[in-house]
């Protein structure tokens, strides 16, 4: 029978985890005998933990993994009857051993550290930690709120959280003070959240830093898109990239639902044809 998967990136939490749970399945019964309890005490639980979906691949990266699952084996794992075993898998393979385990049944217990794109490739073979969590009263107040929220989903109409965030990858944007100062624009704000600082200001305040050689902007008739000798925004920001995959499903995490959201509209804006470059072009 296929074993339910987590996505789980916090390691630490999932090995005190499935120390409670391994825990109570060798006390469960009070009624066995003296020697079936001693061998279930024996008996070793083997957590096998994936990596492979992101980063943890490199070799400097490997030997840290090693280290710590040499550590928890000789102390905690000892004390407590489990073993951990790294398999680490090169991300050009990942997604293909992934599916090669789960088909033969022998599917990791933990996987990570895992993005967007690989829970969404393999959206239901991961556990709702939900329950675990409530279970053993993990306070997840440390984690922010929103990081939570990203690793929850919606699967056949019931929400799952599938993982705990290790790691996230914020977002800075940098600005010309003096090409500000030049169009006349007010700075963009250095505390977050300000309600009025949206994508769609920064797709306004773009076009008109947008310059031409002949000083038009993308707000003009004539602007030449080809011809560009200032651009007002520059770069990609993966933030809209991450909402807009992260809502790539319908209600029932099924269906591809592109478009649906806002989220859609500023994941186009790095886009040829959705750029601050393309209202118009002069023939």
């Amino acid at each position: 029978m296929k074993r339910t998967l987590t996505v789980v990136l916090s390691l630490l939490l999932c090995f005190a985890m499935i120390m409670v749970v391994s825990c109570n399945k060798g006390s469960s019964s009070s009624s066995g005998s003296a020697a079936s309890s001693k061998a279930a005490a024996k008996e070793k639980v083997k957590i096998q933990i994936m990596v492979g979906f992101g980063t943890g691949t490199d070799p400097s990266q490997i030997s840290v993994h090693e280290q710590l699952q040499n550590e928890f084996n000789n102390t905690i794992g000892k004390e407590k009857g489990i073993e951990v075993e790294f398999l680490t898998v090169p991300y050009a393979d990942a997604a293909t051993k992934f599916t090669t385990l789960v088909a033969a049944g022998m599917s990791p217990d933990i996987c990570g550290p895992v993005g967007i794109m690989g829970v969404a490739q393999f959206i239901d073979e991961w556990l709702d930690l939900t329950p675990y969590l409530q279970k053993d009263k993990i306070d997840l107040s440390v984690y922010d709120d929103n990081l939570i929220e990203s690793n929850r989903y919606v699967v056949d109409g019931q929400s799952k959280l599938v993982g705990l965030p290790i790691g996230y990858y914020p977002s800075a944007l940098f600005y010309n003070e003096d090409i500000y100062d030049r169009a006349g624009l007010e700075y963009p704000p250095a505390k977050w959240g300000t309600p009025d600082w949206t994508y769609d200001k920064l797709y306004e305040q773009a076009r008109i830093m947008t310059i031409d050689q002949w000083g038009s902007t993308p707000n003009d008739e004539d602007f030449d898109m080809d011809n560009v000798v200032q651009y007002g925004y520059d770069g990609t920001d993966w933030s809209p990239w991450r909402a807009w995959v992260g809502k790539f499903f319908d209600e029932n995490g099924k269906s591809v639902a592109l478009g649906m959201t806002d989220d859609y509209k500023t994941a186009t804006m790095n886009s040829r044809s959705g750029s601050v470059l393309s209202l118009s072009s002069r023939e």
